[in-house]
């Protein structure tokens, strides 16, 4: 039986190559969004929109009191979810 680590290689290479591994990586922020950020902020903080092309997450606040908040820690929370990612998919953090 073939590794699973071998086949996820294999998948990660095949959607390099036809330019859609940010797009895949993107959709797990929506899937995972609680683990990645931690309850606190994903009980006033949801994902809306990723664009592959230009790496941006677009987030959506519940007030102006988390939109401040996201601002004083957007770096981290870029370094801390590309962490999660395995990789710089997002570049920059966008607030409706």
């Amino acid at each position: 039986m073939n590794n699973p680590k071998q086949i996820g290689g294999l998948l990660k290479n095949i959607l390099q190559e036809v330019g859609l591994w940010e797009q895949v990586q993107g959709n797990r922020l929506f899937l995972d969004w609680s683990s990645m950020v931690g309850e606190k902020i994903a009980a006033h903080v949801q994902p809306t929109r990723f664009d592959p092309d230009t790496c941006e997450l677009w987030l959506e606040v519940e007030n102006p009191v988390w939109r401040t908040e996201i601002i004083n820690i957007r770096e981290a929370l870029i370094a801390r979810l590309n962490e999660r990612l395995g990789a710089k998919i997002i570049r920059n953090i966008r607030i409706m």
